[in-house]
């Protein structure tokens, strides 16, 4: 019997043997979260610059707020709802000193 093997150049047995070891990436998000790490997740979101993930969040587990037991998921829902508090007051004073100091900022003709 000739167990004639085809010679391989050292790229190609790099390859094969890289091939083998390899795993395909997942993007999937992880299935068993549970709330309070989803309502953790979400607090972070909105610190980075998204406080719509706080109000996504306090709206989506404030059933977790009337409760009043201490839980993790009441802890960062309770900070959630901080968090987009704090955020709509400034947007709102925001909108109010434009409005009332747009002409006196020099912003009277300025256009979108």
């Amino acid at each position: 019997m000739d167990t004639h093997k085809e010679e391989r150049t050292p790229a190609q047995a790099w390859l094969e043997g890289h091939r083998r070891q390899r795993k395909i990436p997942t993007m999937l998000p992880e299935t068993n979260l549970d709330d309070a790490d989803i309502a953790r997740r979400m607090f972070f979101v909105g610190c980075f610059g998204l406080p719509l993930f706080w109000i996504v969040a306090s709206l989506t587990f404030r059933d977790a707020l009337r409760d009043n037991k201490s839980t993790p998921l009441r802890y960062w829902v309770l900070r959630c709802v901080i968090g987009s508090s704090f955020a709509i007051v400034v947007l709102l004073s925001w909108i109010i000193a434009f409005q009332l100091n747009y002409i006196q900022w020099g912003l009277q003709d300025w256009r979108i």
